[in-house]
C-alpha cells in the first residue's frame, strides 16, 4: 500500500511497487492527443496561432503549449500511456507539467520507467 499525490488529491495505491495501472488514464491520453493535434496543426497549410487552436479545442493557450511538448515523446512511453501500462502516478497533470522533457528517447523511457 502506498499514498500517491495526484493533483490536489491523494490516492491509496494497493499494488506491488513497479506494478502498472490496468486501464488507460483518459485525461493523459487526451493530453497526448492534444499535443499531437497541435503539432499537426502547426505543420499544416492553414496553421494559425496557439490561441486560435486553443479556442477551437476548448482549452486555454497554456495547456496547448504544454501539451505540444508531449508530441515529442518517445513511442514507448506513448504506447504505455495509451495501453494503461504506465506507473499509476503518471497523470495528465504530471505529463503536462513535465518541464524538463529529455530530448533523448532513451532518457525519456528511463524517466517514465523509474517513476
Amino acid at each position: 500500500m502506498d499514498l500517491r499525490r495526484r493533483g490536489i488529491e491523494q490516492r491509496i495505491v494497493i499494488q506491488p511497487p513497479g506494478e502498472r495501472s490496468a486501464a488507460p488514464d483518459h485525461h493523459l491520453v487526451k493530453a497526448l492527443s492534444l499535443g499531437l493535434r497541435f503539432w499537426n496543426h502547426l505543420n499544416g497549410s492553414d496553421a494559425g496561432t496557439a490561441t486560435q487552436f486553443a479556442k477551437r479545442a476548448g482549452v486555454d493557450t497554456a495547456t496547448v503549449c504544454r501539451a505540444l511538448r508531449l508530441a515529442f515523446l518517445a513511442p514507448n512511453p506513448v504506447e504505455q500511456f495509451a495501453a494503461g501500462k504506465h506507473p499509476v502516478d503518471w497523470t495528465a497533470e504530471r505529463a503536462l507539467r513535465w518541464v524538463q522533457l529529455p530530448a533523448l528517447w532513451a532518457e525519456q523511457r528511463r524517466v517514465v520507467q523509474r517513476d
